[in-house]
């Protein structure tokens, strides 16, 4: 048997780690390769490479930026050659997944596929996977143990020759602890960690290769904060990587934890991406979200005092939150000013909480992914507008480091810190 495990990343610096997983637990009797490409290829060609190697399986991870890619690679896999087999898995196909079965694919994969995707090629072992519509499968969750008994997956022949151009993406954990509502992870909210000493024997791995960025897929880099502080000592000793990305809740941050991460051999590796969304009480309650404000702000302010660099995210289009109040959520976290200030619009996404809610009060969104909202109750599309407009002011200024001093002083002088207007 011959299988290809492929995907269409979102651009090149981009490599994609389900597939490495699933690359070290295949059976060694199968011949196994992996095939990335971006969703700027043509993909023609790349039906056209993949029919070309012979392959009996093709397996293909599906995100909310590749699905229309991927539905085109299927209809022209199996117009070339009818007898290939085509398994799907990822976050976008495990759930609300009946649509896919419009098109000539042969299962999907629900959930952690390590073990259910070679299960089912060798025995036909269906638990957690799907072959038509409107069936009930369950959701798989691996056991960390398994995983750590595996080849690690982050140091693969393949990857050799691109680790100082492309991200390395790195599980410490799975699942989050969390229950927001608009967001997958919260569909998983126990945390598996992996251990600390398979941590370090995955560094140990790559130490020889210059890194850029390693970026940690963790939902919340400081979910138990003694392992998070050995971490911080841990990766003191790995100087071949440049930096790293971390996504960490700030208002639970404590104070010891703080001057680990202002500490000056830390300050300039880590960047840290800051998950705000509302300042609005009933908003963040309305999406199962805990969020102290005050401690918050106090937080980022510490850390930006210090020259941290954070990434702050808000979300256009939640519950309660019409355009008066998410331009007092702007100019709350824009007065802050952090490293990056990104805007989003929310997305409903397919076995989300929010997205039944959202239904519920009639909201309108793109049926097409990434499944934008542009109307809501609070918000009409041409506030939703608006809010893009201003998105792209802040781009294209303060995230870009340019009229910095500009924008500060027409904010203090004559805007009185509505950002938001400016």
């Amino acid at each position: 048997m011959r299988v290809l495990l492929t995907t269409f990343n979102s651009s090149y610096i981009h490599k994609n780690l389900a597939l490495r997983w699933l690359y070290v637990a295949r059976p060694k009797d199968v011949v196994v390769n992996i095939s990335e490409y971006t969703i700027k290829d043509d993909v023609s060609s790349v039906a056209a490479s993949i029919i070309a190697d012979n392959y009996d399986v093709v397996g293909i991870s599906v995100y909310i930026w590749n699905v229309d890619q991927v539905k085109s690679l299927i209809q022209l896999l199996k117009l070339r050659k009818p007898t290939i087999k085509i398994v799907l898995g990822g976050p976008e196909v495990t759930y609300e997944n009946d649509e896919w079965f419009a098109y000539p694919i042969d299962a999907i994969v629900l959930g952690e596929g390590e073990r259910v995707f070679w299960e089912y090629l060798i025995n036909n072992n269906t638990d957690y996977v799907k072959e038509e519509a409107s069936e009930f499968k369950p959701v798989r969750k691996e056991d960390i143990a398994y995983l750590e008994s595996l080849d690690i997956p982050y140091n693969l022949e393949i990857d050799h020759t691109n680790f100082s151009n492309q991200y390395l993406y790195v599980e410490a954990s799975r699942g989050c602890p969390f229950r927001c509502s608009y967001c997958l992870s919260s569909l998983d909210n126990t945390v598996r960690f992996f251990s600390l000493e398979y941590l370090e024997n995955l560094f140990e791995s790559v130490k020889d290769f210059p890194i850029n960025q390693v970026k940690f897929l963790d939902r919340t880099f400081n979910a138990h904060k003694e392992r998070t502080k050995a971490l911080y000592k841990m990766l003191e000793n790995y100087p071949n990587i440049e930096s790293f990305q971390v996504e960490i809740v700030a208002d639970r941050l404590d104070d010891d934890l703080i001057e680990m991460i202002i500490n000056k051999s830390n300050r300039d590796r880590y960047r840290y991406e800051i998950g705000i969304q509302s300042y609005n009480p009933k908003t963040l309650e309305a999406v199962d979200r805990r969020q102290d404000n005050e401690r918050l702000n106090q937080v980022m302010r510490i850390l930006l005092d210090n020259d941290i660099t954070i990434h702050a995210d808000l979300i256009a289009g939640l519950p309660y939150e019409g355009l008066t109040s998410f331009q007092a959520s702007f100019n709350q976290l824009a007065n802050v000013y952090p490293t990056e200030l990104q805007l989003g619009i929310l997305k409903l996404l397919k076995g989300t909480k929010m997205k039944d809610q959202a239904l519920k009060l009639n909201f309108l969104y793109n049926l097409q992914a990434p499944y934008e909202v542009y109307d809501t109750p609070w918000l009409n599309k041409s506030e939703m507008d608006y809010i893009n407009i201003v998105a792209k002011g802040v781009d294209r200024t303060l995230n870009r480091n340019l009229l910095e001093v500009t924008v500060k002083y027409l904010n203090e002088h004559h805007y009185a810190g509505d950002l938001f207007t400016l």
